[in-house]
C-alpha cells in the first residue's frame, strides 16, 4: 500500500462524521474525550492528557512541558502499536491507547489520557514532580497536589474497562468508515467510483471480480490492482463490507428470521455469515439484534 494512500485514509478519518459521533457519544456517556492521533506524528498535536487535566494544561504553558508531551506521544505510538498501551506518560498521568488497523495497515490511534491511578496519593503526586524536576521543570509541591486534585482517578477495574471500550470502538470506526470512505467515490477514477456502484447494488448475486472488471471496462488483474490501491479494501473485502451493512441495518429494523437474511444479502451459508458478523462487530447476529431492541425500547 502506497504511503500516500495511508496518509490520506488517515485525514478522512480524523474528519470522518463517523469519528465526530463516536467520540460524542463516548464522551456523553463517560465523560472522556477521546482523541484520534494518526500512525505519523504532527507537529501541532494536543497531547491527549489536555482535555482531562489541568496538570497537563499547565505542563503545556512552557515550551519544555510541550516538549515532554511530545515525546510522550513518541513512546505511545511504540509502546500501543501491536496491542494498545496503558501507561504513564513522561509527566506522570495516565494514558490509554488502542491501534486502529485496517486491511491496509496500522492507521492511528484512539486515546484518553489525564486521569490517575490512585486517589491522589503523596506517593503518586511526589513521583509526578520528581519526573518534571528531572527535565528541569520546578513546581511547588502544593501547585503539583492542586493540579493533580484536579484530575479523575480510575480504579484498576475502570481502567481495563476502558481499554475494552476504545477496543471495541476501534473495530466499529474501522467498518462504519471503510463504507463512508468509500461508497461516495470521492477521489476515486470513474472506473472505481463505477465499480463500487455495481457491488452495491448487486451484491445479492455475489458479483465476482471478472464481472464487474468487464462491466467497468478494465482488465481483471488491473481492475483488482486499482481497486486495491485506491481504496485500500480488496474487491472481496469490499463485497462483504457492503453485505454485513446491509444484514446489520436489517437486523436493527427488521424481524425477518437471521436465516432468510442470510439468504437475502448474499451470503453462502449461515456459519459463513455468523462467523464473519462475529469477526467485524464482536458478538452474534442475535445478540445484536437483542442489544438493538433493548436499547430503543
Amino acid at each position: 500500500m502506497p504511503f500516500a494512500i495511508r496518509e490520506v485514509l488517515v485525514r478522512r478519518i480524523a474528519t470522518s462524521k463517523v469519528l465526530q459521533t463516536l467520540g460524542a457519544d463516548l464522551q456523553a456517556v463517560t465523560g472522556w474525550q477521546v482523541r484520534f492521533y494518526g500512525a505519523r506524528e504532527q507537529a501541532d498535536e494536543v497531547p491527549p492528557c489536555f482535555d482531562q487535566s489541568a496538570f497537563c494544561r499547565r505542563l503545556n504553558q512552557s515550551q519544555v512541558g510541550k516538549k515532554v508531551c511530545h515525546e510522550s506521544l513518541h513512546t505511545l505510538r511504540d509502546e500501543a502499536r501491536d496491542k494498545g498501551w496503558l501507561g504513564q506518560c513522561s509527566a506522570g498521568c495516565w494514558v490509554c491507547a488502542v491501534p486502529v488497523n485496517a486491511s491496509v495497515g496500522l492507521l492511528g490511534f484512539l486515546v484518553v489520557g489525564g486521569f490517575m491511578a490512585t486517589n491522589h496519593h503523596v506517593a503518586e503526586m511526589n513521583h509526578c514532580r520528581h519526573l518534571l524536576e528531572r527535565r528541569g521543570i520546578r513546581m511547588a509541591p502544593m501547585e503539583v497536589q492542586a493540579l493533580l486534585q484536579r484530575s479523575p482517578v480510575l480504579t484498576p477495574e475502570k481502567r481495563e474497562s476502558l481499554i475494552r471500550l476504545l477496543s471495541m470502538s476501534a473495530g466499529y470506526l474501522i467498518k462504519e468508515l471503510s463504507l463512508e470512505l468509500f461508497a461516495q467515490g470521492q477521489d476515486l477514477p470513474v472506473s472505481i467510483r463505477r465499480a463500487c456502484e455495481y457491488i452495491r447494488h448487486n451484491f445479492v448475486h455475489d458479483p465476482v471480480l471478472e464481472e464487474v472488471a468487464r462491466e467497468v471496462g478494465l482488465s481483471p488483474s488491473h481492475f483488482s490492482r486499482v481497486f486495491h490501491h485506491k481504496t485500500g479494501l480488496r474487491f472481496k473485502e469490499y463485497v462483504n463490507e457492503v453485505r454485513l451493512q446491509k444484514v446489520r441495518e436489517l437486523l436493527r429494523h427488521t424481524d425477518e428470521r437471521i436465516t432468510d437474511l442470510v439468504e437475502a444479502t448474499g451470503f453462502r451459508s449461515i456459519s459463513q455469515f455468523n462467523r464473519q458478523f462475529r469477526a467485524h462487530y464482536g458478538r452474534s447476529p442475535r445478540d445484536y439484534r437483542k442489544q438493538c431492541r433493548e436499547r430503543y425500547s
